[in-house]
């Protein structure tokens, strides 16, 4: 990611954050996987390697008073599980009831079950909503 301030601009260097607000430095020994180079006076470049769940959140780039914030989501092959998903074949009248698990490295906490017209179902309407921590 690329945080930039204007050529005119009276700050110097942006410097980043990351999601718990602790300045991310320069790579100096090689070994950093989160780390910023720059490569002007005026520019700060992010680089995150080996991408993992822990690495997700909101990434503040700084320069004097000015802030920009990116956000960024993983996600993860065994991120979110809806167990027991084989072909059901149910009739008009019968109870279904699905469970969605959140795994415990996950930084979402809130699932949320979306209809097929793409609408969040609210938790009124689901009548027991049940959550767990893998």
């Amino acid at each position: 990611m690329k945080c930039e301030v204007g050529p005119n601009s009276p700050f110097q260097r942006p410097v980043w954050k990351d999601p718990e607000g602790r300045a991310i430095v320069p790579r100096n020994d090689g070994t950093s996987r989160v780390y910023t180079t720059s490569p002007t006076l005026k520019s700060s470049h992010l680089f995150i390697s080996g991408l993992s769940i822990q690495d997700a959140g909101t990434y503040t780039c700084a320069a004097g008073p000015l802030k920009y914030t990116y956000n960024v989501i993983v996600h993860g092959s065994h991120m979110i599980r809806v167990p027991n998903m084989d072909n059901h074949i149910l009739s008009v009248g019968d109870d279904l009831q699905l469970m969605c698990q959140v795994d415990a490295s996950s930084r979402y906490r809130n699932p949320q079950w979306i209809g097929p017209n793409g609408v969040e179902i609210p938790v009124a309407r689901q009548g027991e909503l049940s959550v767990s921590y893998c």
